[in-house]
């Protein structure tokens, strides 16, 4: 019972930013405050990012202060993410911006600095060659339009059969019969 009342009194102190009021995060940890963000972006940026992407970004913009440029855009399309309160209310405030504007410039800036890397290749990996040697093969007829269908066996035991755009006279002849 005891758990449950601490429980109830740290919920009704804090805000709706998920902060709880008198605490103080401690140097280089960030508290678990998650809040929405819905801002506005270009539609070409839509599918390239997530919500840990603009946490590092953000997170190393804050580390490494640089310029960031305005997005220049049509801003057509809508994100919303769940991103850290405090890191982004860090960010405004070291910028000066809304929120929605320095997130564009930092995602901006993110993209810039991924566009240079390297598309990331799936290895391949070597496969066992198929033991898929043709071991017989009969002539079974011909189709309508004259082509010679065929009944083919490989070393499994499976057998296939395939339709030759030739006539039955040349498919003979290449047999050597």
């Amino acid at each position: 019972m005891k758990r449950r009342f601490q429980f109830l009194s740290l919920t009704s102190a804090s805000n709706h930013s998920g902060i709880v009021p008198g605490l103080k995060a401690t140097p280089g940890r960030r508290s678990m405050g998650l809040k929405t963000f819905t801002f506005r972006i270009p539609e070409s940026w839509h599918a390239r990012i997530t919500g840990q992407h603009v946490r590092a970004w953000a997170t190393t913009c804050l580390a490494t202060p640089q310029l960031m440029t305005s997005v220049r855009e049509a801003l057509n399309s809508r994100v919303s993410l769940r991103l850290p309160a405090d890191l982004i209310q860090e960010l405004v405030r070291c910028t000066g911006l809304s929120a929605s504007e320095a997130l564009r410039r930092v995602i901006a800036a993110g993209l810039r600095s991924t566009a240079s890397l390297p598309v990331p290749v799936k290895p391949t990996f070597p496969t066992r060659e198929r033991d898929s040697e043709i071991v017989s093969e009969e002539l079974v007829g011909e189709d309508s339009s004259g082509c010679v269908i065929i009944r083919q066996r490989d070393s499994r035991g499976f057998g296939y059969l395939r339709t030759i755009p030739i006539d039955r006279e040349t498919y003979l002849r290449s047999k050597g019969a």
